[in-house]
């Protein structure tokens, strides 16, 4: 369970992002990526830090005053899996390719006006998406 400070300020969401990011022939199928968003705004121009998806389940951790913090959970971790099963083939899916335009998604469906400044954090696995 999360502290009741963590918990009034997070509230979690999925976005249904399409299996293959990158294919126009893509069969329609979707995958759940779970994302939350802690909002500690002062303003619609504070600053989005975004923490990216590790290879483990993802959760909220909160926020510090006058930012907007999003946690995304990496595809095929947590409970951002494939509807049905972890098949080979489903698995080509499971790339950091589609990580990134997963995350890239969930940051425009947050940032709709686009006037915030986005920051990427991540350690590990996680730091070198950050990056990239």
């Amino acid at each position: 369970d999360q502290h009741p400070l963590i918990a009034d300020v997070c509230r979690k969401h999925i976005y249904d992002a399409p299996m293959d990011h990158f294919s126009s022939t893509s069969s329609g199928k979707t995958i759940p990526v779970r994302y939350w968003v802690a909002d500690c705004t002062n303003s619609n121009t504070d600053p989005i830090f975004v923490h990216m998806g590790q290879e483990a389940p993802q959760g909220c951790g909160g926020c510090t005053s006058g930012q907007l913090a999003i946690y995304v959970e990496h595809r095929f971790f947590g409970e951002s899996y494939p509807v049905g099963d972890l098949s080979n083939e489903n698995l080509p899916f499971l790339s950091t390719e589609q990580n990134l335009a997963d995350t890239k998604a969930i940051i425009e469906l947050v940032n709709t006006e686009k006037k915030r400044k986005v920051v990427t954090t991540g350690g590990s696995y996680s730091g070198g998406t950050a990056s990239w």
